[in-house]
């Protein structure tokens, strides 16, 4: 497309008609300056027309598939084509700034297509959030990638253009409906060719029946008002029309797809304007003298707090720890506090090398910071190791653990980065952590906590918590209905109810137990049965509409891998959890009449 030129308000240049008056009139000095104005004022509207034709029906149609793949329906099947159609929207806007492409830029579509991929395959909402907020910031690297030459880029340099193009963004959200507008408004302005001729305009007739339809909806709403409070009969005809028409999905959608529109047509107007500065200027201002003063006084802290990790790293258990404390409780105490120093440490060494003159003294001093933080990376992971061996895992403590492994590898990059300023440590991170949150989606944690925490139960005879293991969603379904009557078993064993002393014609006893109340139970009602008009798949239960079917929810949008596998081990168990109770009463009889009862362990 041809650059737009826009005169400076006052500045002696002008086009088309200023110029011939100018010429041939002799305007005056106001009338110039007037003229000057309305010919600014022209470029802009052409400008705010021309960047709407360019990107505003494909943001539309893009904005329209968005609505159809995502509105309420946040991890269907449909989320991998969003995450296609994404791509080749912003491919093609990209395209239209004569961007250009090399091979080695594929890895961003690739890894975008993968995690949009990861979401389909989990009803995990924290493992699909993570995904779709690592989708987002690619887009953005990939943008600023492939329009910009990024090569002498630093650290900070991204971090940087990052928030100018989300403050960017932001700025040009307005625009979208302004320019809209203004590209609405000149259809009905008279166009006029070069002789000075208007050009007569096509009799556009959809447009005066989008009119016509706009002013007939408040009438034909009073007459319906009138008609119905007429005839009886009419209203009841009524009523059943606007019950078949879904209003609440309709503003959804509607209100789903200008959103859309908006965002994605503001990222790519500021895109377009390509007004991120490039330049690197020298950020070595400081005076290294001052960060070797405050680096080595926290390096030898870190030297001598090292020094005790070490100590308990390799003997453990043999030394005495302070008073009142179980080591169970100091390994949990002081993991989130090293954890948080660690962190602290990579942004110490980032600032001192970018921001401070290079010195070889402040390079040995960062490296031994960074040295002391692999074994505060160290002690960590092993105190969470003893605290997991003693209390099993939750979602928290693998993504810490996790965690601490990613640092580990991040944490090379930036020593190199110590060493070699022309390390591309921005893109060594987002690699790394790319690839780190695309094993972890994939990995499902939720299923490796469950099978984890339930292989505890029944080999080792440790305690766990079912409401923690209901919790852990559908991936984790599989490995609980596997496990199912042990779980159940497990709970009998450490809730209150037993024998009551009353007679039993069986067994001589009875026992007293509400399976109904139980967590096993309301997991099964709430996760696996719904109402049906089959008698094989009802349960009787007192309140039916305590309970939710989400797994038995899908329609071909909304289809999910996980919950796929979860109705799969359902069936597997052949309904022998929802006969009316009959297997409840049975496990609870055999289990308090069979010896069990009285604290013997499973």
């Amino acid at each position: 497309m041809d650059n737009i030129y826009v005169p400076r308000p006052g500045s002696n240049v002008s086009t088309g008609d200023a110029t011939e008056q100018t010429v041939g009139g002799g305007m005056s000095s106001e009338n110039m300056t007037q003229a000057s104005h309305r010919t600014v004022g022209t470029a802009k509207k052409k400008e705010k027309v021309e960047k709407i034709s360019k990107f505003g029906l494909y943001t539309l149609i893009y904005s329209v598939f968005t609505a159809f793949c995502l509105y309420k329906n946040a991890r269907g099947i449909t989320f991998p084509f969003y995450a296609l159609s994404t791509i080749v929207y912003f491919d093609f806007c990209l395209k239209k700034m004569e961007a250009k492409w090399t091979k080695k830029d594929m890895l961003y579509p690739i890894a975008i297509i993968l995690l949009g991929i990861s979401v389909f395959l989990t009803d995990d909402k924290q493992m699909t959030g993570l995904a779709k907020w690592t989708i987002f910031i690619l887009i953005g690297i990939y943008s600023l990638h492939v329009l910009y030459d990024e090569t002498e880029w630093k650290f900070m340099r991204y971090i940087q253009a990052l928030v100018q193009l989300i403050g960017g963004s932001v700025e040009n959200i307005v625009s979208a409906y302004t320019e809209s507008f203004t590209f609405f408004q000149g259809l009905k302005k008279v166009k006029y060719d070069e002789e000075g001729n208007p050009i007569p305009r096509k009799n556009n007739k959809l447009v005066y029946v989008g009119i016509g339809i706009l002013v007939s909806i408040p009438l034909v709403a009073f007459i319906l008002m009138l008609l119905c409070k007429a005839d009886a009969v009419f209203k009841e005809a009524v009523d059943r029309v606007i019950e078949l028409i879904d209003l609440e999905n309709i503003i959804g959608v509607l209100i789903t797809i200008l959103l859309t529109f908006t965002l994605a047509y503001a990222f790519i107007r500021y895109l377009d304007e390509k007004s991120i500065k490039i330049e690197d200027k020298d950020h070595h201002v400081y005076e290294p003298v001052l960060a070797i003063t405050v680096t080595s006084i926290i390096s030898v802290i870190y030297l001598l707090f090292c020094g005790v990790q070490v100590v308990y790293l390799t003997f453990g258990n043999d030394l005495k720890l302070p008073e009142g404390y179980t080591y169970a409780e100091y390994a949990h105490e002081g993991f989130y506090e090293l954890m948080t120093v660690c962190i602290i440490n990579l942004i110490i060494v980032l600032v001192a090398s970018y921001f401070f003159g290079e010195h070889k003294a402040l390079k040995v001093i960062l490296t031994i910071i960074c040295a002391c933080t692999y074994i505060m990376l160290a002690s960590s992971a092993y105190r969470m190791y003893l605290y997991v061996s003693e209390y099993d895992f939750t979602k928290l403590r693998v993504f810490v653990l996790y965690g601490l492994f990613v640092l580990a590898i991040l944490l090379v990059g930036v020593i190199i980065y110590v060493y070699k300023e022309s390390f591309p440590l921005f893109r060594y991170g987002i690699a790394i952590l790319s690839v780190a949150i695309i094993i972890l989606v994939y990995s499902h944690p939720a299923a490796l906590i469950a099978k984890y925490n339930i292989s505890q139960m029944t080999e080792r005879h440790r305690t766990i918590d079912l409401k923690y293991l209901r919790d852990l969603g559908t991936d984790a379904a599989p490995v609980i209905l596997e496990n199912f009557d042990e779980l159940f078993e497990y709970e009998l064993a450490h809730t209150d109810g037993g024998i009551n002393g009353e007679y039993s014609t069986k067994y001589n006893k009875s026992y007293d137990y509400d399976y109904e109340n139980t967590t096993m139970y309301r997991y099964y009602m709430e996760n696996f049965t719904e109402e049906k008009d089959d008698d094989d798949w009802r349960i009787h239960r007192a309140d039916p509409e305590d309970y939710d079917s989400p797994i038995f929810d899908m329609s071909f949008r909304s289809f999910n891998l996980s919950k796929f596998f979860a109705q799969r081990a359902n069936k597997a168990t052949d309904g022998k959890y929802d006969e009316d109770g009959e297997y409840w009463e049975e496990m609870i009889e055999n289990y308090f009449c069979s010896g069990k009862y009285g604290g013997e362990s499973i």
